[in-house]
Order: structure tokens, then C-alpha cells, then sequence
């Protein structure tokens, strides 16, 4: 299915290199952009599939958490800095080798930056990582705080369900899918972890 895709933007990037005219140039970048969102919607529609006909295996390995963390958040402090966003980094611990699902835990960690940065216009984002101790066990916490719009209280649950977002109808200002969240959830919860969000 996403076959298809991958063509129209690879010819529409062959075009936009040929094309002198600025209409027909930004008729091609117009295409590459939808084509992009479109192989992303439905990359998010294949991933919810698999994840509800229980065709996901987890798979367990070794990683170190702090370099999955900088990476993934170096992915997104361009765009940040495009919005005049500060980005702090707080990881509270040198080395930490934990046994997950290296996959499943970025695409988590991606989620969760991108809304960060789609969602807050000034300020800044603050990503914390410690290990918390409850009792006999130890806990890897990840925290994402922004100052971003925020969500209301009745809103809360809103987030996690498929193809929901807290500005919905006519009045909707960020555009999506719906589904990053829900499928945010239930990897964390494929990986034995849970998920919440606070919110003023």
C-alpha cells in the first residue's frame, strides 16, 4: 500500500528538480507534502492493524536508554529551534542498560517529541529521565513537559482514542490523524509500561 506513494513523491522530487516555473514548483512541492502526510496516515492505520490483530512481537534486547533518548530528541530540535523553542535535556543518570524493545520505545519517544514541538508555539520543552524507586522496584521514568496549549480536564481521556484530538470539529487548528497517541498507549503497555498525561 505505501508502494504507490513512494513513486509519487519520488517523481514529484524529480520534477520539482526540472521545473523552473515557481507555479509548477510549488505544484510539486504541494504533492510531495500531501503524498508525505498521506504515507504517514496510513503507515499509523497499518501499525494500529497490527497492533489489534495482535501481529506486533515484541522484541527484547539490550540497549542503552540514554543514547536512545538524545537521539531521538536531536531528531526534533531543528524544528523546535524553527519555532524559537527551547529544548532542555535533563537525564539523571550516565549509563542505563534496560531490556525493551528498541523499536517500539522510539516510535514512542518520536511521538511524544513531535507532539511537543506541534503543539507549543512559544516556550520551551523539557525532557526528564530518571530512575525512581517504589517500593522494591526501580522505575525508568521519561517525562515530556511543554509549555504548549494545554488540555482540558474532560479532554484527558480524549487523547488516547483512535483517531480523537482534543481541538476537534470545524474549529480544529493542528492537523493529524488522530492516531499517534493511541498507538503511543498501546506500545508503552506492549512493553509493560504505562502512560498518562497532566495537563493545565
Amino acid at each position: 500500500l505505501r508502494t504507490p506513494f513512494v513513486g509519487i513523491m519520488g517523481y514529484a522530487e524529480l520534477l520539482k528538480e526540472t521545473v523552473e516555473d515557481t507555479e509548477a514548483l510549488e505544484f510539486a512541492e504541494g504533492i510531495i507534502e500531501s503524498s508525505t502526510r498521506l504515507k504517514e496516515t496510513l503507515t499509523n492505520i497499518l501499525d494500529l492493524a497490527k497492533i489489534e490483530s495482535e501481529k506486533i512481537e515484541v522484541k527484547r534486547e539490550k540497549i542503552e536508554i540514554r543514547n536512545v533518548i538524545e537521539k531521538s530528541v536531536n531528531l526534533y530540535i531543528k524544528s523546535a529551534e524553527m519555532k524559537g523553542l527551547t529544548v532542555n535535556t535533563d537525564i539523571q543518570f550516565d549509563k542505563l542498560i534496560i531490556l525493551t524493545d528498541a523499536k517500539l520505545l522510539r516510535d514512542i519517544l518520536n511521538n511524544l517529541f513531535s507532539n511537543a514541538v506541534k503543539y507549543t508555539n512559544c516556550g520551551s520543552i523539557d525532557i526528564i529521565s530518571e530512575v525512581e524507586k517504589k517500593e522494591k522496584e526501580e522505575l525508568l521514568t521519561i517525562k515530556v513537559k511543554d509549555t504548549g496549549i494545554g488540555i482540558s480536564k474532560e479532554k484527558l481521556d480524549t487523547i488516547w482514542e483512535e483517531f480523537r484530538q482534543a481541538s476537534e470539529g470545524l474549529q480544529r487548528n493542528f492537523e493529524g490523524t488522530g492516531l499517534g497517541l493511541t498507538i503511543t498507549k498501546k506500545y508503552t503497555e506492549l512493553l509493560g509500561g504505562r502512560i498518562y498525561v497532566e495537563s493545565q
